[in-house]
């Protein structure tokens, strides 16, 4: 350890006496999932970044008919949609969790806010000049 606390160049790091620290937590996740199926650290992830059981998954799933809540096509994969103004931060309380997305929809739907952003007006002249 280097004299400000972080791990020195040579990436050793020993476990510190705050539970707040990034490092340890990341390192103690890794291990903890380390030997668990793809399904067990899927629920993990589920459990621990947005607050919800397996049971709370498939009532969403159900709710859905286990299509994506934006364009119905059936789910194979999917992602969490939650609200990032709501928790700051990698994890979600829970309550900010609007559906569940297919991939596609999700990273269409992250390029739609960015537009937004820029403002709509500006998107429209720009495709409008090139079309």
């Amino acid at each position: 350890m280097n004299a400000i606390g972080r791990p020195s160049q040579t990436g050793e790091h020993k476990v510190c006496p705050s539970s707040d620290c990034q490092i340890c937590k990341v390192s103690y996740a890794k291990e903890y999932t380390r030997n668990m199926s793809l399904n067990d650290r899927r629920k993990y992830r589920w459990m621990y970044r947005f607050n919800l059981t397996p049971e709370d998954v498939k009532a969403m799933l159900d709710a859905q008919h286990n299509g994506c809540k934006l364009c119905g096509e059936p789910l194979v994969n999917f992602v969490i949609d939650h609200d990032h103004a709501c928790c700051s931060g990698r994890r979600s309380c829970g309550k900010c969790v609007r559906g569940l997305l297919c991939v596609s929809c999700n990273a269409g739907l992250g390029q739609l806010a960015r537009l937004i952003r820029i403002g709509m007006d500006k998107v429209l002249d720009y495709i409008k000049a090139v079309a």
